[in-house]
Order: structure tokens, then sequence, then C-alpha cells
């Protein structure tokens, strides 16, 4: 999702592309973070290149981007965030660089990080049309259901959870 918000185009060359697969997948694997803080990071990433559309980011920049993006996610939606000098353990970028990015992010961004409940859900619905090409639900079969059985509805948190999920896979 990242090469498709920053550059529009939904991957990047083949070797940048696996690259930043395995690094997203141990940055997320490791710090744990919330999906709603990688859908938030996302719209941030999103926000900058409205901003910005002629802004052009040199090779490899999509690492200290969506790392900085994740840093703004996590800062402003938990309680308990990590310190920059944990996010640089994880990414591998200098803890002076990753002040300053963030400082740069958030100037650019105009130090709005507000997301309006209506705009996130937004948002997601945004993500999942882009995922949609790419990742085709299969078909369910219709379960009997039995009059023990409670009935289940997702409450939003639960979608923004799948729409994390289907993103985390093709970041």
């Amino acid at each position: 999702m990242v090469p498709k918000i920053w550059t529009g185009t939904p991957f990047l060359t083949s070797d940048r592309s696996i690259t930043f697969n395995l690094f997203c997948q141990n940055i997320l694997k490791t710090t744990q973070i919330s999906s709603s803080c990688i859908l938030i990071a996302l719209f941030y990433i999103y926000r900058l290149r409205f901003a910005y559309p002629t802004i052009q980011g040199s090779t490899g920049s999509e690492v200290r981007l969506f790392t900085t993006a994740l840093i703004l996610a996590n800062k402003f939606l938990d309680d308990n965030t990590f310190t920059n000098k944990s996010w640089s353990q994880v990414s591998g970028v200098p803890v002076h660089e990753l002040n300053i990015m963030e400082m740069e992010f958030l100037s650019a961004l105009q130090y709005r990080t507000y997301v309006h409940h209506l705009q996130f859900y937004s948002w997601i619905k945004q993500c999942n049309q882009w995922l949609h090409p790419i990742v085709q639900k299969p078909l369910r079969k219709k379960k009997r259901v039995h009059p023990w059985h409670y009935y289940y509805y997702p409450a939003a948190s639960s979608v923004a959870t799948a729409a994390a999920a289907t993103a985390m896979n093709f970041i």
C-alpha cells in the first residue's frame, strides 16, 4: 500500500519490493503496533502525498517514510508509545535522523494529526478498494445456524483490523 500511496503505482521493482515487504513484516511484528495505527500511518502518508504531489522520494525512501508515519501514528493514538530510540533499533535509522524526519513530517502535515472517525472509515473503504483487485475474498459457505448460537455483529474496530491485516500483507 505504501508504494500505491507514495508513487501512485501498486508495486515497487522486484528487489525493492521484497526488501520493503521484509522490512514491514519485521517492524510490524517487532512493535506489535495496532491495526488502527497502521491505517492512520498510511493515511498520514496519503496526506503528505496530497500536500506535495510533485515530491519525488529517493530509492529506499519508503522505509523512512513508513517508519516516520508509524512513529507519528503511535504517538497520536497510543498512551504507551515507543521512544525514538526504540524505533531506531527496530528500523535501523539513527535516532537523530528519526527526530529530524519526525519534525519535517509533522511540519509538512501542518501538525494536523487528528483524523475524524468519518474520515477514518472513508480511508478504510479506500484502502479496501485499492486492495480488492489484489485480494479476492473467497466465497463463504452458509453455515447452519443453531438456535443457541449468538449472532455476531462486527464493531468498527474489527473492520479496521480486517482492513489493516489485508494491508499489512501488501504494504
